[in-house]
């Protein structure tokens, strides 16, 4: 004896198929990630530290006869980061979540002189230029004296006090980022370089 589907029994099945199909896979769990220089890569070329730098600078332009001098009161801000594509991950531990990750030092980038709070404060000529003023010298000693200015932005940005608050802000930074993302706890050991202090 044949037995017809009813079209309830079929859309019965039809249903069942559905759920089916469209039931998430089940996961199997599997071991903890190793943290990778890839996982900071949302991170990108990290920006650790703005600094606000004022100094005083004097450029002094010579020539055969005479000479002027301008000493200038300069401000601008200069940007610390830390190139993260030279970062490496050292003594992981997966069982207890645990890593070292190797960082270089954070570098000066970006010197920015502000040119509306940069001010000469005084302008002097010496010898025959006393006699005869040249406007032509004091521009060219203004254009060495704000070259050096902004030369001078990032040489100041290298203080080791500028560094250490610049790693510190850093390393809080990328621990939080790594044990929100990894669930794992990093330590932070900073590479030194020659001209930088440990």
């Amino acid at each position: 004896m044949k037995h017809a589907i009813t079209p309830l029994a079929f859309a019965a099945i039809g249903i069942m198929l559905c759920l089916l199909w469209t039931r998430p896979p089940q996961t199997i769990p599997t071991e903890s990630t190793l943290p990778t220089v890839e996982h900071l890569q949302p991170l990108a070329s990290l920006v650790s530290l703005r600094a606000d730098i004022s100094d005083v600078q004097i450029a002094t332009l010579d020539g055969y006869t005479g000479g002027i001098s301008v000493m200038l009161a300069i401000r601008g801000d200069v940007l610390l980061s830390i190139d993260l594509e030279k970062a490496r991950f050292e003594h992981l531990d997966r069982q207890n979540k645990t890593a070292v990750l190797v960082l270089p030092s954070p570098e000066a980038l970006s010197p920015r002189l502000d040119h509306t709070l940069t001010k000469a404060f005084t302008i002097s000529t010496y010898g025959l230029w006393q006699i005869v003023p040249s406007d032509r010298g004091r521009a060219e000693a203004m254009g060495r004296a704000l070259r050096q200015a902004q030369q001078a932005l990032a040489k100041q940005a290298l203080e080791p006090k500028l560094i250490d608050k610049a790693k510190h802000h850093a390393e809080g930074l990328i621990k939080s980022f790594m044990v929100q993302t990894l669930g794992w706890t990093i330590t932070i050991r900073w590479l030194v370089t020659e001209d930088q202090p440990s």
